[in-house]
């Protein structure tokens, strides 16, 4: 993944099964399958913005040390535990 998303360049958009590739910088537009000829898109940049958002550096570090796909970074907490602990951490 990650040698995938060095070919990133700003402003790019990916279909993804899963919202992993989201916590890139460079990716503005994640198109999510939801069903055959159907895709769900999440703009960034709204999503961050909307009420409780978060920054796009919180985003990356909530990416990071959150269980995903290619790697159990900080396995023994969930999602909601690290969301509630990197601002503590900020």
């Amino acid at each position: 993944m990650f040698q995938l998303a060095a070919g990133f360049q700003k402003g790019d958009s990916v279909v993804s099964v899963d919202l992993d590739l989201a916590v890139h910088s460079h990716i503005s537009l994640v198109w999510r399958p939801i069903s055959q000829d159907r895709f769900l898109g999440y703009r960034l940049d709204e999503v961050l913005a909307a009420p409780g958002g978060i920054s796009r550096k919180y985003l990356t570090a909530l990416g990071i040390v959150s269980n995903n796909d290619y790697y159990k970074n900080i396995h023994v907490l969930g999602c909601e535990t690290n969301f509630g602990i990197i601002p503590v951490c900020q």
